[in-house]
């Protein structure tokens, strides 16, 4: 694996199918003497009921990555990475380690303006950016493209509802 690669940093929604497949052929598995799936999930903060309730998957796995994803935005892989070696599954780390050392191991994110332009309906749609509280991040670089309506300057107050109004009533 890259020494540049922070896996803290990357979200667990980049982790590709391949990868996903990987983790349920270990973990799918009822085992009794390594930790299993339901050891990962109790770690990610799943209840008694929940995991109950995922004993019916057919693949378990994928679905409480998927899960873990959509109720933890912050789920990283390095989270992930961090839940397998508390449960006692460094074969399992060891593996992931090896396929995320590969450049193949996650999607690549289309960035928002190319998936836009590629829209059917980008034509007729418009995406206005609009500020209207200060910001603690810098203001996103994929949305640099575009003209931001800035709420927050007092210089602006004035004139900013009729500009944003003129925007959208663009053809």
């Amino acid at each position: 694996m890259s020494a540049s690669l922070d896996l803290w940093n990357i979200p667990l929604r980049a982790l590709n199918i391949n990868v996903r497949k990987r983790l349920g052929l270990f973990l799918n598995p009822r085992n009794t003497v390594a930790s299993d799936w339901m050891s990962v999930a109790e770690n990610m903060g799943f209840s008694y009921l929940e995991i109950k309730n995922y004993e019916d998957c057919q693949d378990p796995t994928r679905k409480i990555l998927e899960d873990w994803q959509a109720r933890c935005p912050g789920a990283k892989v390095g989270k992930l990475v961090s839940i397998l070696d508390n449960v006692d599954r460094k074969d399992v780390v060891e593996d992931l380690r090896v396929l995320i050392g590969k450049p193949t191991a996650f999607y690549s994110e289309i960035p928002d303006n190319v998936s836009l332009s590629l829209c059917p309906g980008a034509r007729s749609k418009r995406l206005i950016p609009v500020k209207y509280r200060s910001m603690k991040k810098a203001f996103p670089s994929i949305l640099r493209i575009l003209t931001m309506c800035d709420y927050t300057q007092p210089c602006t107050e004035s004139w900013f509802w009729v500009r944003l109004a003129k925007a959208l009533s663009l053809p």
